[in-house]
């Protein structure tokens, strides 16, 4: 909060007063929220526009890239909230869920390893993305470092979430048949 006083012998003392409330919130940030090895599962997250700019619909849009052609975004469990945030600037997940084909809508590429969040209005608020990638496939070794990239509008970086995908499973070979 600023307080100003302005005086003049005419007027005497003018009072003004203006509060200004900064937001430093980015605009994306992927990351991983754990693996389930046995289910085969990733669990991610997103965060979008924590500065809570105002963002045309035409700029709100998210596209996540997996690395690995064998991990799949499952559509069913995406759940995205808004978010607001408390006196201290700590994100405060709220129960209010944006509505698929009301707020928002998924598109997974068939050409590569893409899906697109699409919000369907402009945007003014901060929101959180949980969904599962699902392992498809046999994963007969380890597979580290499979990366997960989330892009979106407007210049901002990309971020990204990496996880090692484990082996499950016995996978039986032949090596030398006589």
């Amino acid at each position: 909060t600023n307080n100003a006083t302005f005086t003049t012998n005419e007027l005497g003392g003018l009072d003004a007063q203006a509060t200004l409330t900064a937001r430093y919130g980015k605009t994306l940030e992927k990351t991983s929220a754990g693996y389930d090895p046995v289910g085969q599962i990733i669990h991610c997250n997103i965060n979008y526009n924590y500065g809570e700019d105002e963002i045309a619909q035409s700029d709100a849009w998210i596209d996540d890239i997996m690395d690995n052609e064998n991990v799949v975004v499952d559509s069913a469990s995406v759940v995205i909230r808004k978010v607001t945030f408390d006196a201290k600037g700590n994100p405060v997940l709220t129960n209010e869920t944006l509505v698929e084909g009301t707020d928002y809508e998924i598109v997974q590429s068939a050409t590569d390893n893409r899906t697109t969040f699409r919000f369907l209005h402009d945007i003014d608020y901060a929101v959180n993305i949980k969904y599962d990638s699902k392992v498809t496939g046999i994963i007969d070794q380890d597979i580290p470092g499979v990366t997960n990239t989330a892009t979106t509008g407007g210049g901002t970086p990309p971020s990204h979430g990496s996880v090692t995908i484990q082996q499950q499973g016995l996978i039986k070979r032949v090596s030398n048949v006589n």
